[in-house]
């Protein structure tokens, strides 16, 4: 049951991950209009005793609620594994968690376009802190924004260049969280240009 816990919140936190922050209605350039209202798509599904079929009923749940311009999915606890008997959730191995949680944050990176960091009171070295963060996370379609970022003479939000596009993931929510001066991270979907 442990192993539900763990990965239910770490499902709860890759979907999640794709939120929009309606405080940050903003347009991006030439991507979306601002938001005017927050799309929720809470989605009910029932789980099966096999774990590829739950990972591939989330990612056509994702794809499908993205495209219809949800900005958050929220799917069931446990939707990668379902409530079932003790034996059968201890039978699962932490690579097979690991793989399909893998697979769910792919469903993200495809559909969110937009690391959004909230600045409050960085240091002179936050530049190079993180380029090295986000190192590891480029060649991916999301743009990064920052917010509120000021030096002595001036405030203002920045979009990086192309160069700093990453791999929109929940593990790069948490590399860029941990950086000091980062009060909060979000990914967000922007609709698709059809």
């Amino acid at each position: 049951m442990k192993q539900c816990f763990f990965f239910g919140a770490a499902l709860t936190l890759a979907l999640l991950a794709c939120a929009f922050d309606a405080r940050a209605a903003e347009p991006v350039a030439g991507k979306s209009p601002p938001a005017s209202h927050l799309r929720v798509s809470a989605v009910q599904m029932r789980s099966t005793r096999d774990l590829a079929t739950n990972v591939h009923k989330i990612e056509k749940f994702i794809s499908h609620c993205a495209h219809d311009g949800s900005r958050v999915v929220v799917f069931p606890e446990c939707a990668l594994t379902g409530y079932f008997d003790d034996a059968f959730m201890k039978a699962f191995s932490a690579e097979q968690l690991a793989g399909a949680e893998r697979q769910v944050a792919d469903a993200c990176r495809k559909h969110a376009r937009l690391l959004q960091l909230k600045l409050n009171g960085i240091h002179a070295d936050f530049a190079e802190q993180l380029q090295r963060t986000l190192a590891g996370y480029r060649g991916g379609q999301a743009s990064v924004t920052l917010h509120g970022y000021r030096n002595r003479s001036a405030q203002a939000d920045l979009e990086l260049g192309e160069e700093w596009r990453v791999d929109a993931i929940p593990a790069l929510l948490r590399a860029v969280r941990a950086l000091p001066g980062v009060q909060a991270a979000r990914l967000r979907i922007v609709k698709q240009q059809d």
